[in-house]
């Protein structure tokens, strides 16, 4: 999984869509994560492109809801005027959303979000217009590709030495064909 490039089509997406001006947040994760680490990276190479976006604040939420929720909130004290939210999941976004509608805020219109991973909750979020995008890594896969490597490994055939999942950025222009994939996951019984 490449992350950095991953936060970067997502911000790219979330920039163009306030007009590559405004005041953004950014929701990182846990302290140390990867994930958290790379998407932000990659968040912040995409911004970087667009003199007029100035990023006021980003602050870990742990991966919560109700800690993305209260990081949201005090931001909104010093920068009541931002204009997005970017966030390294889809939780932190749902807690960001929570957080806006308290301040008088509405998701959607005064303020963009984009986010990470894929639940029903957020494909939910994305067809009010409440979150932007999404981006999803594909990683419930990662098991039948390794399995499907392994036999063409076992066939003779060549098979790549690095393999790189790729990303699908979700709106509401693509959320209903994601949403039984959600659904599907929501009801799987990972731990057999």
């Amino acid at each position: 999984m490449d992350n950095v490039d991953a936060g970067y089509a997502v911000a790219k997406m979330v920039a163009e869509k306030i007009g590559g001006e405004g005041k953004v947040i950014i929701l990182m994760g846990m302290e140390g994560a990867s994930t958290s680490i790379e998407r932000t990276e990659g968040y912040e190479k995409a911004l970087a492109e667009y003199p007029g976006i100035t990023v006021v604040g980003k602050q870990n939420a742990n991966y919560e809801q109700a800690k993305g929720q209260e990081v949201t909130a005090n931001m909104l004290q010093t920068n009541p005027d931002i204009k997005a939210i970017l966030s390294c999941n889809d939780l932190m976004a749902l807690g960001a959303i929570k957080s806006l509608q308290e301040s008088g805020l509405k998701a959607g219109e005064d303020v963009i979000i984009g986010s990470y991973d894929i639940s029903v909750s957020c494909m939910n979020a994305i067809q009010k217009g409440e979150i932007y995008v999404t981006g999803y890594h594909w990683a419930k896969l990662y098991g039948y590709w390794g399995v499907e490597m392994a036999l063409d490994y076992l066939n003779g055939l060549a098979i790549p030495s690095t393999i790189t999942s790729p990303h699908s950025e979700i709106t509401a222009e693509t959320v209903d064909q994601y949403l039984q994939f959600c659904q599907d996951l929501e009801s799987y019984n990972f731990n057999i």
